[in-house]
């Protein structure tokens, strides 16, 4: 990969993520063509990894960007009335078909799994359209569930070592905009977009103290933007180009701090962990990341950015009581009472039909709680259902660690395998307590649900990521 060149097509990127916030929110009349041009443009590029890379910011919302609302998000393609697409919907079946239609060679190791998982999802949704009121309920689900097909479109048009490279390259300074847009929260109590369109959305607030807490929201970008440069540095002997990515990692742990988000600042810090602390001779890394960290927030506070109280009562207060977790003291939590009273009806439509769940349905719908991770599948699809998600899991799980038993120790991939397992085994442990891994309610994670098997189906394959 020629940085200079490469340098180029990364400023193109920003370029055009301007262009489409500014055709947007300040020249909406623009937007709809705007987005079919690159829809196009998209279809006959070879460079396909930017594309997947700029609609994947795009599903993830950041800083509230792209949301779906009439008034601040994407325009609306309308083939026929009262049937609408967004443009990111419209590049999920246009890079489908760019699959089948080019006969891209995909090979799904984990094949068996997805098999079944798209066999009761088809029953889910006929059990869903019967317990529904009206077929509408079903079909509003559709969307992600189709979202399911970025992992044929990642594997088949992300394909190389060169690829994939450039794929984390062109996501990893939006990290920068991220964290922009938290201290922006912070001195303002609002956020960023509002700069551009009146925009009414609840400010989320620091259950200990009231005050603004500046949360990201595009958590999956922010996930990638932190394991991306963990997976690639075993392959850069460039000094400049890994402390670029140690950078990028430091400034992604700083902005999932700085939003006192505990399960997410909970996983980030088991990855670091597991990814450093497994090598010994590597333990210098974190301490060096820890210690640069504390020093960018030092400035921050020196400055006037961020202040020593907020720090210490907003952040650490609430980011601390993950010990408290683990000390099986969850009862001491500030929100804990609040959310075991929001999982009991939960609960009580769970006991009612336990097996196959209720579908895509109106009761998937209403009852469905972000905040309780596994307990919406069971929800949506029962017991079965759960234990296709977890033979899913546990096959990519199996096929990280026999890859990895198959490389000598000297091999950089076995280096990389290490972060998407240690990375996978912290996403099951949120999934378990309070993220929801497998959310077939919300397009953004299914979407990056998907990147993150593709990515694991690609650093296992034994004709990927040889040293060149």
């Amino acid at each position: 990969m020629k940085q200079p060149k490469f340098f180029k097509e990364v400023l193109l990127f920003y370029i055009v993520l301007a262009l489409a916030v500014y055709v947007v929110y300040l020249h909406k009349v623009f937007a709809l063509p705007f987005f079919i041009a690159l829809l196009l443009w998209a279809w006959v590029s070879n460079k396909d990894y930017f594309f997947i890379a700029f609609f994947f910011i795009l599903l993830q919302t950041p800083a509230s960007f792209f949301l779906n609302s009439e008034s601040a998000g994407l325009p609306l393609i309308q083939p026929i009335p009262r049937i609408s697409f967004t443009p990111t919907d419209i590049f999920t079946v246009l890079m489908f078909l760019k699959v089948l239609f080019y006969k891209k060679p995909v090979k799904i190791q984990v094949k068996t799994p997805f098999t079944l998982l798209i066999l009761y999802l088809v029953v889910s949704f006929i059990s869903g359209a019967i317990n529904s009121s009206s077929i509408k309920t079903p079909i509003i689900f559709l969307r992600p569930v189709f979202h399911l097909t970025w992992l044929i479109s990642f594997l088949g048009l992300v394909g190389t070592k060169e690829k994939v490279c450039k794929f984390f390259y062109l996501l990893f300074p939006a990290v920068f905009f991220l964290l922009f847009s938290q201290f922006y929260m912070l001195m303002n109590n609002q956020e960023l977009i509002n700069v551009l369109v009146p925009f009414e959305r609840m400010v989320i607030t620091n259950t200990l103290t009231g005050e603004v807490r500046p949360v990201t929201g595009a958590w999956g970008l922010l996930i990638l933007c932190y394991i991306g440069p963990m997976l690639l540095l075993p392959y850069k002997k460039n000094t400049p180009i890994k402390y670029y990515l140690y950078f990028i990692t430091m400034i992604a742990f700083i902005s999932v701090l700085l939003s006192a988000t505990r399960f997410m600042f909970g996983m980030f810090f088991c990855i670091l962990l597991g990814v450093y602390f497994t090598r010994m001779r590597s333990v210098g890394h974190i301490i060096m990341l820890i210690c640069v960290a504390a020093l960018v927030l030092i400035i921050f506070i020196n400055t006037g950015l961020l202040t020593d109280a907020y720090i210490k009562e907003s952040v650490f207060s609430r980011v601390f009581q993950i010990f408290l977790l683990m000390k099986g003291e969850g009862h001491h939590i500030d929100t804990f009472d609040a959310r075991i009273q929001g999982l009991q009806p939960m609960l009580q439509r769970i006991k009612d039909n336990m097996f196959l769940g209720y579908g895509f349905s109106d009761i998937s719908y209403e009852y469905y709680d972000n905040n309780w991770g596994f307990f919406n599948t069971v929800l949506m699809f029962g017991v079965m259902g759960l234990a296709i998600f977890c033979f899913l899991t546990i096959s990519y799980l199996k096929l990280i660690f026999q890859s990895m038993r198959r490389l000598p120790f000297s091999d950089p991939t076995r280096s990389s395998l290490r972060v998407l397992l240690v990375s996978l085994c912290t996403f099951l442990g949120g999934y378990a307590l309070t993220w929801d891994l497998f959310s077939l309610s919300y397009s953004y994670q299914v979407v990056f649900t998907m990147i993150f098997f593709a990515i694991c189906e690609q650093f296992t394959a034994r004709d990927f990521l040889q040293e060149t």
